[in-house]
């Protein structure tokens, strides 16, 4: 019996969890560059203290979004016939506006703010690459996982055939 998950919990949990490792990332750079960054972010408006509700419920907005443009472009039904490389791309310069935007009516830095905009993109270059090693990784170990099984499998039919 196939066990399907609702919808709804799925992308409950699934924005939680990327919430998660937002938070994670956010005290790591407060905890690094809170007191630099106080003045000119009001992300770090606690400097090395702690992150304030309204980043914490920016932040929630944002991985919620991301979660909603990841739905759209792995639905099957709004891009069917969208190769998956060009899906993640589009998908990805999706994210990049939509963080833009936040940027900018959020004023987590001032958009005139060159180092300010050297971190973003470093930091979202770097979640970037991350992510899609981890996915490669993942991809990688399961496939071998799979190749694995399907030997098992063709062993256990010769021997059933044979006998």
């Amino acid at each position: 019996m196939e066990h399907k998950v609702n919808p709804f919990f799925q992308f409950i949990s699934r924005t939680l969890i990327l919430f998660a490792m937002d938070i994670l990332m956010l005290m790591l750079i407060a905890a690094l560059f809170g007191e630099k960054t106080r003045e000119i972010s009001t992300m770090f408006q606690f400097g090395s203290k702690g992150l304030a509700s309204i980043t914490l419920l920016q932040f929630l907005l944002s991985a919620a979004s991301i979660n909603l443009l990841m739905n759209l472009f792995f639905s099957e039904r709004i891009f069917k016939h969208m190769m998956a490389l060009w899906r993640t791309i589009a998908m990805l310069l999706s994210i990049l506006i939509l963080h833009i935007v936040f940027i900018l009516l959020f004023g987590w830095f001032a958009y005139n703010n060159s180092l300010g905009w050297a971190g973003f993109f470093i930091c979202f270059g770097g979640g970037f690459l991350i992510g899609s090693t981890v996915m490669i990784i993942k991809t990688k170990l399961d496939s071998k996982r799979y190749d694995e099984l399907l030997h098992e499998y063709k062993e256990q039919r010769e021997e059933v055939e044979d006998e």
